[in-house]
């Protein structure tokens, strides 16, 4: 399929993208374009320096509403995001310890749509988020006619 898409790119919206663009997205080489948000710049820098053409990794957390915020870092951080973790709830998950609060950092948030604009992102085909509960926030604000996939 990866041909038909050479002159119009599938593109991809990925936000949180800890570790990096899923793999299965390969398949379609140069005729993906992906933007990847991650809140924690260093993983963007780590990522960039692997990306494949096409690929790029912003190092920007993305909400349903721009301004600070507070991000809260867990010892698992894939479990980091906007919203601290309801304890009394994961608490009684056998990786509890997964979301246990190692620190907290102010960030500067933006919608989606500001980061659209500001980056020059067309209106993605399919979009992924991985937010740690923010995930209505973002899709609340943001304009998703013509997305084909969530």
């Amino acid at each position: 399929l990866a041909p038909h898409f050479a002159d119009s790119p599938i593109i991809i919206v990925d936000i949180g993208a800890r570790w990096g663009l899923d793999t299965r997205w390969a398949l379609f080489g140069p005729s993906v374009k992906a933007y990847c948000f991650e809140a924690d710049a260093a993983e963007c820098e780590r990522l960039n320096a692997l990306a494949h053409p096409g690929v790029t990794y912003i190092p920007e957390a993305i909400s349903g509403k721009a301004g600070q915020a507070t991000f809260y870092k867990t010892r698992f951080k894939e479990s980091s995001g906007l919203y601290r973790t309801n304890d009394v709830f994961f608490g009684r998950l056998l990786n509890s310890a997964n979301a246990e609060l190692v620190s907290t950092e102010e960030v500067r948030t933006v919608t989606l749509e500001q980061a659209r604009e500001k980056h020059g992102i067309p209106m993605p085909d399919f979009l992924k988020l991985d937010v740690e509960g923010a995930e209505l926030d973002i899709m609340r604000t943001a304009n998703l006619g013509g997305t084909f996939g969530l």
